[in-house]
């Protein structure tokens, strides 16, 4: 997934859980973590994605259907639970961004 639409302004940009450079907004909850997974290039071509985009500049709201939200939230937890996925992409816990490691302690 290299390109998505930002679920705030409409704006493409890289990655799904990536801070919008327009905007500045993040995926934090549950709901905007689905959202911006379901908005990215594994799901829609170029041309899809930049229509959804022009439909949030506008100002409508686009939802994820339920199951699919559903499915989208449990494909996340699956690979890791959620709350940890948004803590490695530091988007969830951003208090705590300094307590990591330096890259070069790695035991």
């Amino acid at each position: 997934m290299t390109q998505a639409v930002c679920f705030s302004c409409g704006r493409i940009k890289h990655g799904a859980f990536s801070s919008c450079e327009n905007c500045g907004k993040e995926p934090r909850t549950n709901d905007d973590l689905a959202l911006s997974m379901a908005l990215t290039d594994h799901y829609f071509s170029h041309e899809q994605l930049m229509q959804m985009g022009a439909k949030i500049k506008a100002g409508e709201k686009l939802d994820v259907n339920p199951a699919q939200k559903a499915e989208i939230i449990d494909t996340l937890k699956t690979a890791r639970n959620i709350d940890v996925l948004g803590n490695l992409l530091g988007i969830i816990d951003k208090k705590n961004k300094h307590s990591r490691k330096p890259w070069w302690k790695f035991w």
